[in-house]
C-alpha cells in the first residue's frame, strides 16, 4: 500500500510504501541488467570483409557503454572528453593512434599496428553465441592517451558491442571489455578511414 501527503510548505508529496511482512520477508533484490548479445549476423564478415583495417575513431576513441550497448558519456568530439575535466584525450593525443589499426582476415589472421609503424600478429577466434572475440598470440593494446589504452579484457578478449552502417554498409564499429566491478563496458570505436 502506498500513503502520499502533500506538504503545503514546500509544495511537495511525500510518499510511503508499506508492505507485508512475508513480502519484506522474501523479496529479494532485482538483478543488474545481463549481458545480452547482439545479432550482428557473421562477425567474422563483418570484421574481416575484404581485409578491412579498422582504425580508431580520432573524435571519440573510447567511452563506456551499458550492457544494451547504450553509450555512458554523450561524447560526440576530442572537445566533449576534455571538458569532463576527467577523461584525457586532447588534440595533442591524436598522433598516439592516427596511424594505429587492427586488421581482421577472413582466415583468422589478426594484425594490430601501432601508430609508430610496427605490427603485431596473431590470430583470433569469434563465439558467434556471446560476440566475443578471443585472441591468441597478440594482446591488442594500442595507447590512446594518458590512462586509457584500447586493450582487451583479462582473457585476452573483446566484445563486439555495436555496429555502425550507413546505407546498409557497415562504416564502424565498438569493441569493448566488460568491468570485473560494474555492469558496463570500456568501449573502443573502430571506423574505416
Amino acid at each position: 500500500m502506498q500513503l502520499a501527503f502533500h506538504n503545503l510548505v514546500k509544495a511537495e508529496y511525500c510518499v510511503l510504501n508499506f508492505t507485508t511482512k512475508e513480502f519484506s520477508d522474501n523479496w529479494v533484490a532485482p538483478k543488474p541488467a545481463g549481458d545480452p548479445n547482439f545479432d550482428f549476423g557473421n562477425q567474422v564478415a563483418l570484421l574481416s570483409a575484404g581485409n578491412i583495417t579498422w582504425k580508431l575513431d580520432l573524435q571519440v576513441p573510447y567511452n563506456w557503454a551499458d550492457l544494451n550497448g547504450g553509450m555512458l558519456n554523450a561524447w560526440t568530439t576530442r572537445a566533449d572528453i576534455v571538458a569532463t575535466g576527467w577523461a584525457p584525450y586532447g588534440d595533442a593525443d591524436v598522433v598516439n593512434i592516427d596511424e594505429a589499426a587492427i586488421t581482421f582476415t577472413p582466415n583468422g589472421t589478426v594484425i594490430v599496428k601501432q601508430d609508430n609503424g610496427t605490427f603485431n600478429y596473431g590470430t583470433y577466434a569469434i563465439d558467434e553465441k556471446t560476440n566475443l572475440i578471443t585472441f591468441t598470440g597478440i594482446t591488442p593494446n594500442i595507447l590512446i592517451a594518458s590512462w586509457v589504452s584500447c586493450t582487451t579484457n583479462a582473457a585476452n578478449q573483446f566484445k563486439s558491442g555495436k555496429v555502425e552502417k550507413t546505407a546498409g554498409v557497415v562504416t564502424g564499429i565498438w569493441l569493448g571489455q566488460r568491468s570485473a566491478t560494474k555492469s558496463e563496458y570500456m568501449v573502443f570505436h573502430f571506423v574505416i578511414r
